[in-house]
């Protein structure tokens, strides 16, 4: 096994959008980090500091996860914006 899957170290996320723009993942996806905002302040925080441990992306869903917590979301694109799909 590799060094690389035994260590872990927060990173920046950035993404492109669909205007072909290229910004941190907290703006890209600030619609739906808004929805943890009430649910753990820190979890909320440490999505919107961009300090991201892992990624990954499944056909309409992602996956993002730091050192507080993670999350599975479903989300849609409407008016070239990433949405929450609940």
């Amino acid at each position: 096994m590799s060094l690389f899957y035994n260590t872990q170290i927060p990173g920046e996320m950035w993404m492109r959008d669909l205007k072909d723009n290229v910004s941190p993942a907290s703006n890209v996806l600030s619609a739906i980090y808004t929805k943890y905002q009430n649910v753990n302040s820190t979890f909320y925080s440490e999505l919107t500091s961009n300090n991201i441990i892992r990624f990954d992306l499944f056909y309409d869903s992602f996956f993002i996860e730091t050192h507080v917590g993670y999350m599975f979301e479903k989300f849609y694109i409407e008016d070239d914006q990433i949405k929450p799909y609940n």
